[in-house]
């Protein structure tokens, strides 16, 4: 008679075939899919081409209005003015509302957004005729690569931007994996994020001073022989559970800091189009390693 293995055993094994199958056998990934893993990394001059190509590959409006969105925020933050005021006219003739989300775009995105939005309703609502037109003239052009009426099927005389025309990544923009997994909000202020660098580096930096300020104030109490003096035994109780806590929670926050540099963001209308399920990712290669969260549609 054979005996069954426990549940505790059992639990992991399960984890591991739930998570294998979009892992190993799941489709290639598609542009999007692609260009939202360098848009995870910071890597934007490698994520604009292919979501140019991802403009060609999706028929729903929302879908290719958050590709543009994310095209906005990848010239923006690669300082390229003119293609990002062209995807920002984009968003804004498909949809008149639209905006940003604060959580996941950077204030310099939002401000160059609202700053274009204020210009295309002025020249909208254009007092004279002449003024209008001259406004018309100023528009920057569409970046080579979008197609602003419905998308057709790919086909190689499709005109897409190559990496070689983009603009060099400017600013720290693009900033290493390594640099993102630094604790103390180091991969938040290299990725322009200063209000999460200074967040996590005031909270890590509070928590792991107090817990060593905490170690050497129960250290002072002891004798020469290493014990605590009867009466300054419940102030070490206490001083060590203050170090616990404190150390705990600087553990804490520190995986917060480092998950929130790999986190990619929301994609409202394209989880509403699709059913996804997000997974941990870690990939190995000879010239890169990636540790993130990948969302898999289905």
């Amino acid at each position: 008679m054979t005996k069954s293995k426990p549940l505790s055993f059992r639990f992991p094994i399960l984890l591991l075939l739930l998570l294998a199958p979009p892992l190993a056998f799941g489709e290639e990934q598609g542009a999007w899919e692609k260009a939202e893993t360098h848009f995870l990394l910071h890597e934007y001059d490698a994520a604009i081409p292919l979501y140019l190509q991802a403009l060609n590959e999706v028929s729903d409006d929302a879908e290719r209005i958050e590709i543009f969105k994310r095209l906005g925020i990848c010239y923006t933050l690669e300082h390229d003015k003119k293609n990002a005021t062209a995807v920002f006219r984009e968003i804004l003739k498909r949809d008149p509302e639209a905006a940003y989300d604060p959580l996941y775009a950077s204030p310099e995105v939002i401000v160059a957004f609202e700053v274009e939005r204020a210009r295309w309703q002025r020249e909208r609502e254009g007092t004279t005729e002449g003024e209008g037109a001259e406004a018309v003239e100023e528009t920057p052009s569409i970046p080579s690569g979008i197609e602003t009426g419905p998308p057709a099927a790919p086909s190689a005389s499709v005109d897409l931007s190559s990496p070689s025309d983009l603009p060099p990544s400017g600013g720290g923009r693009s900033v290493p994996l390594g640099v993102r997994l630094l604790p103390f909000g180091i991969g938040h202020f290299a990725a322009g994020e200063r209000g999460k660098g200074t967040f996590f580096l005031a909270g890590e930096t509070l928590l792991f001073g107090t817990n060593i300020a905490t170690y050497f104030a129960r250290v002072s109490l002891r004798n020469g022989d290493g014990r605590y003096p009867e009466e300054d035994v419940g102030k070490a109780k206490a001083l060590q559970t203050v170090q616990l806590a404190t150390g705990v929670a600087a553990i804490v926050l520190v995986v917060w800091d480092v998950a929130d540099g790999l986190s990619p963001p929301p994609l409202s209308s394209r989880r509403a189009a699709h059913f996804s399920r997000g997974v941990p990712v870690l990939s190995l290669g000879k010239d890169h390693i990636f540790l993130g969260w990948q969302t898999w549609r289905f």
